[in-house]
């Protein structure tokens, strides 16, 4: 009898301690559920995306929108921000409804400048100096007016002339879009300063040594960009941030530029 009630009582906690394992197994799988199904934010296009935009130029073109979605179908590498792709283009193609994941942008010097050059524009290098180029200050992404100036080699009288309003800077020198300046490591294992970057001069001031500027212009600009560059001087003039556009105006000569 008495070993009939202790094989009673070890059945009896045996079950207990099945049902306490089972209680606690569902609710792990309950959370665990439960964390999946967690609504979390990611960007998504909002059309077909075609490669060498930036996040900031699909968000400001309304071309991606945030979206909560169950972690569960979360992508790796999602973007729930325009900045966390900040200075880099996107390289491969997106469908609509497709997720903006990190490992489908690039810095465009890795992509390469056919994706940071607009859609029905073209990039064109013109050489520069650090007068001629706003002091060699101008960077990736910043609009200048371009302005051409003709000597009496090409016509009867010097003019100078606002040749295009607004144009976009692709590159300088080397450096595409904004990423961060490199380094290269020297054989003795110390960092110097990439061809990109700028040449410390006496007193530890940095002054940029600007040699080219690769810009965005429509088709129908390269003719009168490459002439210019070759049988007259360019210059550049900065355009203020979210500033407007100048008008191209009239040429001026000696006799109309004090008036």
């Amino acid at each position: 009898m008495k070993t009939k009630l202790i094989s009673i009582a070890v059945a009896v906690l045996l079950g207990v301690l099945a049902a306490l394992s089972a209680a606690t197994y569902l609710v792990g799988a309950r959370k665990e559920i439960d964390s999946e199904m967690r609504p979390v934010e990611v960007l998504v296009a909002r059309d077909d995306l075609t490669p060498g935009l930036s996040t900031y130029d699909m968000s400001e073109r309304g071309l991606i929108e945030k979206v909560r979605i169950p972690k569960k179908y979360l992508a790796t590498g999602a973007i729930s921000s325009v900045s966390e792709a900040q200075g880099q283009v996107l390289s491969v193609p997106l469908v609509k409804g497709d997720q903006l994941t990190t490992s489908r942008f690039r810095y465009p010097s890795d992509a390469g400048l056919a994706y940071s050059t607009p859609k029905r524009l073209v990039a064109v290098t013109i050489s520069a100096d650090e007068v001629r180029g706003v002091a060699g200050f101008v960077k990736p992404g910043d609009k200048v007016v371009v302005v051409a100036t003709f000597g009496k080699d090409v016509g009867p009288v010097d003019v100078t002339k606002i040749l295009i309003p607004s144009a976009t800077i692709l590159a300088v020198d080397q450096r595409v879009g904004t990423e961060a300046e490199k380094t290269e490591t020297s054989p003795n294992g110390n960092a110097v300063a990439s061809a990109a970057s700028p040449v410390v001069g006496s007193g530890g001031s940095t002054k940029p040594q600007l040699r080219s500027v690769t810009l965005s212009i429509a088709p129908k600009d390269i003719p009168r960009l490459v002439f210019a560059q070759e049988k007259g001087k360019i210059n550049l003039a900065l355009l203020a941030k979210n500033g407007k556009s100048v008008s191209a105006g009239k040429a001026h000569t000696i006799a109309t530029v004090f008036k």
